[in-house]
């Protein structure tokens, strides 16, 4: 039986770090449905060492991860191991969305994005931007990112529904932080940034 550590909402469009040890876990869910959450993880103490989605990819041979993988760190260390996975499609491959991206594709310019809220909520842990890795996409099903911009297969993509959910058991004590992404256009995040919920757990004594 597990214990509640903690559990906190982050709303849709804003980011949140968390503390999260090892052999505890760490439960995202999707409270509306098709919300993306851009996912980060540094080791601690030494942060220098996160995790990695390029060697993640090489260890497992693929780029989409479910229940059951485990997932590295730049040094090719495991850094946690997927529990539970109720949606099974989590992109590995792009980047957050930017202030470049809102002007690129809409003409937007002051709009909230993953990469500032990653900056934001990591500044106090003295992780600047240039440190930043590239993100895990979790519930974000995009086999042609294109496709996705021009509207052309949006309607045709399996998306999250509401309760899907994601669980992740820690093998090093973590700094985590995510963004429940913002990016809304095309369709994209059904259109809206919506809430998520955060579950950290422990195994009971």
């Amino acid at each position: 039986m597990k214990k509640v550590i903690s559990e906190d909402i982050v709303a849709g469009g804003y980011g949140q770090t968390f503390k999260v040890k090892a052999n505890q876990t760490l439960t995202i869910i999707d409270l509306e449905g098709e919300q993306v959450v851009d996912f980060t993880a540094f080791c601690q103490p030494d942060d220098k060492e996160f995790l990695s989605m390029s060697r993640s990819r090489a260890a497992l041979m693929r780029k989409v991860f479910t229940t059951g993988d485990t997932l590295y760190t730049n040094l090719s260390k495991p850094m946690l191991v997927i529990e539970e996975d109720t949606f099974g499609i989590h992109d590995s491959t792009y980047s957050s969305c930017d202030s470049a991206d809102y002007l690129r594709y809409g003409g937007i310019t002051n709009h909230r994005n993953c990469k500032q809220n990653f900056i934001d909520n990591l500044a106090p842990y003295g992780i600047e931007e240039w440190r930043l890795p590239d993100p895990w996409n979790i519930f974000q099903n995009t086999p042609d990112m294109s496709s996705i911009i021009s509207g052309a297969q949006a309607d045709e993509l399996k998306h999250s529904k509401a309760g899907d959910s994601i669980t992740l058991r820690f093998l090093r004590d973590s700094l985590v932080a995510i963004s429940a992404c913002p990016f809304t256009l095309k369709g994209f995040n059904g259109g809206k940034a919506t809430p998520v919920k955060v579950v950290i757990q422990e195994e009971a004594e």
